[in-house]
């Protein structure tokens, strides 16, 4: 998608995991960040070599002088 001002960017492949009983918590696989860039970017995480079943999350964060902006995918791996 198109960047709507120039700012630096992180994204994270993160798995679900539980961390007790009630807590769901989601541990860090992998993370790629950069530079302030504005406009179309292709980003490409390496990916443990065999996902194991489970969910993974796929978060993009981006900061920029309007401010901070999050957004995340849910992906199930049967």
């Amino acid at each position: 998608s198109d960047l709507p001002a120039r700012g630096s960017w992180v994204v994270e492949l993160r798995k679900r995991v539980t961390a007790s009983t009630r807590a769901r918590a989601f541990r860090l696989l992998a993370t790629r960040s950069g530079p302030p860039s504005m406009g179309r970017r292709t980003v490409r995480l390496r990916m443990p070599p065999r996902m194991a079943a489970g969910t993974y999350q796929v978060r993009v964060m981006m900061s920029s002088a309007r401010g901070l902006g999050t957004t995340a995918r849910t992906i199930v791996v049967p």
